[in-house]
């Protein structure tokens, strides 16, 4: 763990606990560190069987799904974290549990969401929408088994866009199950946090492991001393690599998707290409 981790977070498609629970137990004591929130999906126990799955430092809660096996999400919570709140939502696409806590002065939301692979992914979306609509925190994580290829530009481009209009970004964005991403992480901070991701293929399931570390808000303000080095953009440099780009692998690609990450690609080169770093002395609090 880095040493400005101000809280570490683990989330598992565990493809029922009451399998995978002693293999994943032998693991979560293996790591020099505990994590501190232990997010499970799919994990396929009825409510009266919670205290069966003990970790020690850690408590457990978890939305059931009482009237069939399939689906459910959980959290094993350090118990380093009394106060947190928690509910639970039953949504007909999806399993949902909802966290809040305190990292110092900020309030966090952590949603975790098992969406059920065989109900519509817009009505998923919806139900997704109106509960961000409600959401009044500055930092919030999105995270669970989506069941959601971010890797296919038709079926994500709705759920990614919804997601971006509320601010979150994805930090996984490579396989988590084969060839698809199909196990997310979206951050939205407003406090300037930083995140540290890993997908890691430990398969405890057919899933791989997602870690997230949080790490310490960097500082906003700069010392009148200290030469502060800025990186700035020559645009009249930028428009005149663009203007002379022919811009062939875009036009002349079939595929729309490959044309798209062409044209970043692309754009990216120049940008580069047109990028000076500088020096200077920042007098006054940058804001956010």
């Amino acid at each position: 763990m880095l040493n400005n981790t101000l809280i570490s977070v683990l989330h598992q498609n565990i493809r029922s606990l009451r399998a995978n629970f002693d293999t994943f137990s032998v693991y979560l004591a293996s790591l020099k560190t505990q994590p501190n929130l232990i997010f499970v999906s799919e994990i396929w126990i009825y409510s009266y069987e919670l205290p069966q799955f003990n970790l020690p430092n850690y408590y457990f809660k978890a939305c059931c799904n009482d009237d069939y096996r399939s689906g459910g999400v959980g959290v094993f919570i350090h118990d380093t974290f009394s106060k947190v709140s928690i509910q639970y939502c039953k949504w007909p696409s999806a399993d949902v549990l909802i966290l809040d806590l305190k990292l110092g002065k900020d309030v966090w939301k952590f949603i975790c969401i098992y969406r059920f692979h065989n109900k519509p992914i817009g009505a998923f979306c919806i139900d997704l929408e109106v509960l961000l609509e409600t959401v009044n925190v500055s930092n919030l994580v999105v995270l669970g088994d989506i069941n959601i290829d971010l890797l296919n530009c038709n079926e994500c481009y709705h759920y990614q866009t919804m997601l971006a209009s509320y601010g979150l970004h994805s930090l996984i964005n490579d396989p988590t199950r084969y060839l698809s991403c199909l196990d997310h992480v979206f951050v939205k901070s407003l406090n300037k946090y930083d995140f540290d991701s890993i997908n890691l293929p430990i398969q405890f399931s057919d899933h791989n492991l997602i870690k997230l570390n949080i790490l310490s808000a960097s500082s906003q303000t700069a010392s009148n001393d200290t030469p502060t080095i800025f990186t700035r953009i020559d645009y009249n440099k930028l428009r005149a690599y663009l203007l002379f780009e022919n811009w062939d692998s875009v036009f002349l690609e079939p595929n729309c998707c490959n044309a798209f990450h062409n044209f970043i690609k692309t754009l990216k080169l120049h940008i580069e290409s047109s990028t000076f770093t500088t020096t200077t002395r920042v007098t006054k609090k940058l804001k956010p």
